[in-house]
């Protein structure tokens, strides 16, 4: 799709792969459930709503809030690499990949790989969601789609990689967003 994309695109999407050449409206990929989707720049609020299965999302810009609600993708996962461009089409970090105050909330399953090196999502902005540092295999995971991102839009995983014009480690610039284990949940499935 060249330019941007309006409201509820990829809405109940099944399998397949949707790209993106601009931004995406609200509620992008509610109740998806396979395929993966590339976009190029921002997402306005309330994506991935009610997604189950394997539905997988690489965003290259930010997300202004409510990300993942009630997300329930077990197989899946979304990137967000907070980056944009200049007026000279250079890529820039954008202040923060998430300014939002409600990433993942009610979530149950899934992860959200934020390309965060200076740390500006904090745990406040969450709301059922811990952050964690990534592991090798989450590296693994999430380098294929890193490196197809790279084909469709030109922007490098060594680019992305570097912070201040210096290569760091993936784990020193992704961190991993995952749900929190809801107690009462966690005493039903145990029988308590």
């Amino acid at each position: 799709m060249h330019e941007s994309a309006q409201d509820s695109v990829a809405y109940c999407f099944r399998s397949g792969k949707l790209v993106v050449f601009g931004d995406a409206g609200k509620a992008f990929e509610y109740g998806a459930k396979g395929g993966v989707t590339f976009i190029l720049g921002d997402l306005i609020d309330r994506p991935l709503i009610n997604s189950v299965g394997s539905a997988t999302a690489v965003v290259n810009g930010s997300c202004k809030d409510y990300m993942g609600e009630s997300c329930m993708a077990a197989r899946g996962f979304t990137i967000l690499n907070g980056v944009a461009f200049d007026d000279h089409g250079k890529m820039v970090e954008q202040e923060t990949p998430y300014p939002g105050g409600n990433l993942f909330p009610l979530a149950a399953a899934s992860a959200v790989y934020l390309r965060d090196p200076r740390e500006t999502v904090g745990e406040d902005q969450l709301n059922g969601g811990k952050i964690c540092t990534i592991s090798n295999e989450d590296w693994e995971r999430i380098l294929p789609l890193l490196k197809e991102n790279e084909e469709l839009f030109g922007i490098g995983v060594e680019n992305l990689l570097k912070v201040d014009g210096v290569m760091k480690r993936p784990e020193c610039v992704y961190r991993k967003v995952v749900p929190v284990e809801v107690a009462a949940l966690a005493k039903y499935e145990s029988g308590i």
